[in-house]
């Protein structure tokens, strides 16, 4: 069950999601990443925003690769 989210982020989101369907808690999430659980809280929640670097660690810590994708804007 999806606890409530207060970031509109969509990576945040995603990130927050698959660790709760893996069932991984922020303890055991923060040691595979190699941050503390709080820290890692407060970016589900909004709070903080994570560097590219340490979201990249946090979706590698679940199993993810993280792709950034760079395409150019339409004109207008």
């Amino acid at each position: 069950m999806a606890l409530p989210l207060r970031t509109r982020d969509p990576l945040l989101a995603a990130l927050r999601d698959a660790r709760l369907a893996r069932g991984v808690s922020l303890d055991r999430l923060g040691q595979q990443a190699g941050f503390a659980h709080d820290l890692i809280g407060k970016w589900e929640r909004g709070a903080r925003s994570p560097r590219l670097a340490n979201a990249v660690a946090w979706a590698n810590a679940l199993g993810f690769d993280l792709r950034l994708t760079v395409v150019e804007k339409a004109p207008g």
